[in-house]
């Protein structure tokens, strides 16, 4: 937080801060899985699900992130080993991240997470006839 702010901010004390900054990181969390929960919520019955397992994901993410790459990058070091750090920092995120919504979007999608809602069959991409992938 002081280095985002730089002294733009000095007067602020930190139980204004704190609850500000949870805040805004709740919405920030919750805003990629608001988006795709627009999408998925007339095909899947318990898309809102999705809004939750997405934030929690970024925030295991995020956690692994910054366990990672804070005890690694130290003063001194050369860029090359600096941005190696922080590739694998990056990639250990990338996958945390995408083994977790990808578990989740499993189960969302399983027989017990996807009903048929009114008017709307669920159906296979491939829109072949009897296809076997089809869930009416």
């Amino acid at each position: 937080m002081p280095t985002l702010t730089a002294g733009q901010v000095p007067g602020w004390s930190w139980w204004l801060v704190i609850p500000l900054l949870v805040a805004l990181g709740a919405i920030l969390l919750g805003s990629v899985g608001c988006a795709q929960w627009w999408a998925m919520r007339n095909e899947v019955s318990s898309a809102g699900w999705w809004i939750l397992t997405t934030a929690g994901a970024w925030l295991v993410g995020l956690a692994l992130f910054f366990s990672i790459t804070t005890p690694l990058w130290q003063p001194g070091q050369p860029a090359w080993l600096l941005i190696a750090i922080g590739l694998l920092g990056g990639l250990v995120m990338a996958a945390s991240v995408a083994a977790l919504t990808g578990w989740a979007f499993v189960r969302l999608n399983s027989p017990a997470g996807v009903t048929r809602l009114p008017g709307r069959p669920i159906r296979c991409r491939c829109d072949r006839p009897g296809c076997p992938h089809d869930r009416l």
